[in-house]
């Protein structure tokens, strides 16, 4: 994104003015009423007035409650927005207006004047953030001669208007020097912008190589002769997920009269891409055992003991530990009643940040909350299974069955919906080794990708303030 300088190079303007003239209390210096309210009924998109509120115009009306061009400053919801009005116009109770000013005081110099403050500093935080008149008057502002006023708001115009610094008119001799930093800072924002475009462009290449890493998946082209199918491995699979079925009822003392298992969702494959010919597609709730999510009630936190685990934690491909809850063992215990995390289980993040997946590894003993969905695989590699998860194929579904509310959401029944291509075990194996290789690029690219915007970021923080300062 373009880094939009205006209101620093408006702020870099007036920090030299004070420096060389003398400050003026705005108490002094101009009058401030408070607009008045203006109700839908009573405007009208064919209306002769504009009506402004807290950050500019917002409708038209029949009505006039100035008569003069004047500043706005936004009151309530976009406080200390400044924005210029029309001869005849409505100010509504969202905004403040200048409703006098000193006579050595120039219009277009007091709107850049106001611009260059920052006047949500004190505001009042409730249901809508608001700041009083007080805000403004406390505010000094430096107040050189009438003449070197409009020399200033001149250049701003033009400087706003796109001009560019080299073809703007000069300042008064007494801050000109700041126009060659004003110049110094435009040159290097340039190359700021220029370098976040090509960084732009690298984010997109990282997409595109994703995409067609997947799409050579599909393609088939890593497969090799086969002697099974994915038809025949998905059999084996829901074969097995009925005997684990099975073997669970006689481990509670179920009576198989009286009980009745539940054939999986079978997958909707309407618009999917097609699959090699020894591949299937197949839903989660036919590839695993179980599905859920971790502990519904609030656990008490504790200061140490076994680790309590929420989305936060899980990361594609790993599970970070930089930020963790405790609960105590006996807590844990009675979590786990309901369902153990075991090693080889894969996990979906399900609630807030939607969509991230890792496998959980060897000698790690945690808990979930609910924020984060635990899927047992049969007879498919838990990193396959996690890597199609993470893939666009994968986002692209969980996108389309997500619940937006306060934040996402994707509920276990939606989760069992999703569709998995299914390759034979030996060529899923393939597969992960292929692509832990090329993800390994792919994340140094991401990681150069993110410290690179970082230090753009930091960078254009540095250059203007070294302005600030003087120093360019």
């Amino acid at each position: 994104m373009k880094l939009n300088l205006t209101i620093s190079i408006i702020r870099l303007v007036f920090e030299a003015s004070k420096r060389q003239w003398q400050n003026e209390s705005l108490r002094s210096l101009i009058e401030l009423s408070n607009g008045k309210s203006m109700t839908k009924s009573r405007m009208t998109l064919d209306g002769d007035y504009p009506v402004y509120g807290a950050n500019g115009v917002i409708g038209r009306t029949n009505e006039a409650l100035i008569n003069t061009a004047t500043i706005t400053i936004g009151r309530v919801g976009s406080c200390g927005e400044i924005n210029k009005t029309d001869d005849l116009a409505w100010v509504s109770d969202n905004a403040m207006w200048v409703s006098n000013r000193a006579e050595n005081l120039d219009f277009d110099y007091l709107y850049f004047a106001l611009k260059s403050l920052n006047l949500t500093s004190g505001m009042k935080i409730a249901a809508m953030p608001s700041i009083s008149q007080e805000n403004v008057f406390r505010e000094n502002i430096p107040l050189p001669s009438l003449a070197e006023q409009k020399q200033i708001a001149l250049f701003l115009n033009q400087y706003v208007q796109g001009l560019g610094v080299k073809n703007c008119v000069d300042f008064p001799d007494s801050i000109n020097a700041i126009k060659s930093t004003i110049a110094r800072v435009e040159s290097l924002a340039a190359r700021v912008n220029e370098a976040q475009r090509l960084r732009e462009e690298a984010e997109k290449y990282v997409e595109y190589l994703e995409a067609s890493i997947l799409n050579s998946i599909f393609s088939g082209n890593l497969a090799k002769d086969q002697n099974t199918t994915g038809k025949q491995l998905l059999e084996k699979i829901l074969h097995e997920r009925r005997g684990l079925w099975e073997s669970s009822m006689r481990a509670k003392g179920k009576d198989f009269d009286k009980v009745v298992y539940k054939e999986p969702v079978q997958p909707d494959i309407t618009n999917l891409p097609p699959l090699p010919s020894h591949w299937c597609y197949a839903s989660a709730d036919q590839l695993t055992s179980v599905i859920t999510d971790g502990e519904h009630a609030t656990p008490q936190r504790t200061n140490s003991g076994v680790l309590l685990l929420s989305a936060r934690n899980i990361r594609n491909g790993y599970i970070d530990l930089a930020n963790v809850d405790y609960v105590a063992e006996e807590t844990y215990q009675k979590i786990i009643q309901r369902v153990e995390i075991k090693p080889g289980d894969v996990l979906l993040s399900c609630s807030g940040s939607v969509g991230r997946s890792c496998v959980v590894p060897e000698n790690l003993r945690f808990a979930l909350v609910r924020s984060v969905a635990i899927l047992k695989p049969i007879f498919v590699d838990p990193i396959y299974m996690s890597l199609i998860l993470q893939s666009r194929f994968m986002k692209d579904q969980i996108n389309s069955k997500k619940t937006q509310t306060a934040q996402p959401n994707i509920f276990q029944g939606k989760i069992k919906t999703l569709v998995f291509p299914l390759p034979p075990l030996d060529e899923q194996r393939r597969i992960v080794a292929y692509l832990d290789g090329l993800q390994a690029k792919v994340n140094a690219l991401r990681e150069l990708q993110s410290a690179s915007g970082e230090e753009l970021s930091a960078l254009m923080a540095s250059v203007l303030d070294r302005a600030f300062k003087g120093e360019l």
